[in-house]
Order: C-alpha cells, then structure tokens, then sequence
C-alpha cells in the first residue's frame, strides 16, 4: 500500500520541478521515436528487427512514465493475492 493521497500525487504533478521532468521525458520519447527513421534513412538494409523491438520498448517505456497515473502506482502496490492465499 502506498502513503500517499490523490491530493497528494496531484500536488506533485503540478510542481514546477515535476513538470520539467515530465516534458523532459516526453520529449526524450520524441526523440526515441525519431531514431528508427534515421537508422532506415542511414542504411541500405531494412533495420534489424531486434533493433526496432528494443526501440519501440524503449518509447512505450518513457513514454507511460511521461504520463503517470495515481490509479497505476495504486494498483502497483496493492498487495497481491498468492496461490497460497487463494487455497486456504
């Protein structure tokens, strides 16, 4: 469980600091999402596909941290139920 509100978590998301960040993730996201064109554009070859996987893994990444929600960082750290608790 975590200790803190939805007032909380939006207080911090409007912090000038919080925000800054924020833009700075999304833009890095740009960024990310920018860099399998220059590899296609760059080179003669199709792209590898384990490349393209590890790029696309890194935009969907930074880009859902670009955007928290209070509702994931709950569910995140409600406890889970274990097999255990489900057989007794």
């Amino acid at each position: 469980m975590i200790d803190i509100t939805e007032a909380d978590f939006a207080a911090w998301k409007h912090h000038p600091v919080t925000k800054i960040w924020l833009k700075f993730l999304g833009d890095y996201a740009a960024v990310v999402a920018r860099e399998p064109l220059g590899a296609v554009c760059a080179s003669l070859t199709a792209p590898d596909p384990f490349y393209l996987g590890e790029i696309k893994g890194r935009f969907l990444a930074v880009s859902e941290m670009a955007d928290p929600r209070y509702d994931s960082i709950v569910k995140m750290y409600q406890p889970q139920e274990t097999i255990e608790d489900n057989a007794a």
